[in-house]
């Protein structure tokens, strides 16, 4: 039944993507939604969408089949960001937060200039695409997705969502 409702709504983006909507195309169309793909509102757009897509999230925590048919796709890094926070609120377990390496070469010769520059509290502060958020915070059943291609034979590349099972000090399992 999922997979039908699946294939229906890509059936569907296809054709919006073609400029097949079925009417006259002059540069301007109003598109019909589907009913099974809308989510409601109910004044917190987080928590409708999260409460839509993991209906009881707090309740399978402990199983990673229930996130593999299921994803939060967000379009900005802020929203990405609020989304990530309201579900790490949900889950009970200790938090954990990994820092990427924050002090830079040291070179010869110090210039004021370049050194506030190339602060590291201004290289920390970047948030942009392809490049690691400077902070990681995670939970143990939290799932993620791999961003790097590590171990294509083994399925482990870029897209590949996971499931923290274990946190180290310095090692993640999932």
């Amino acid at each position: 039944m999922i997979w039908i409702r699946q294939k229906h709504f890509d059936e569907w983006i296809l054709k919006i993507s073609e400029c097949n909507t079925g009417g006259h195309d002059d540069g301007e169309v109003e598109v019909q939604f589907p009913k099974d793909v809308v989510v409601h509102s109910t004044g917190d757009h987080i928590h409708s969408i999260v409460s839509t897509i993991y209906p009881s999230f707090e309740n399978h925590l402990d199983d990673p089949s229930y996130f593999q048919d299921k994803a939060i796709l967000v379009p900005t890094n802020e929203e990405f960001n609020a989304t990530n926070d309201y579900i790490l609120g949900l889950m009970k377990d200790e938090v954990k937060t990994y820092m990427s390496s924050n002090s830079l070469c040291e070179i010869e010769l110090p210039d004021f200039f370049e050194e506030s520059i190339y602060s590291s509290v201004v290289l920390n502060g970047f948030k942009v695409s392809r490049i690691s958020n400077h902070k990681l915070t995670l939970k143990i059943g939290v799932p993620v997705m791999l961003l790097r291609n590590i171990e294509q034979t083994k399925g482990l590349c870029n897209g590949t969502r996971l499931h923290i099972v274990r946190i180290g000090r310095h090692v993640i399992e999932a």
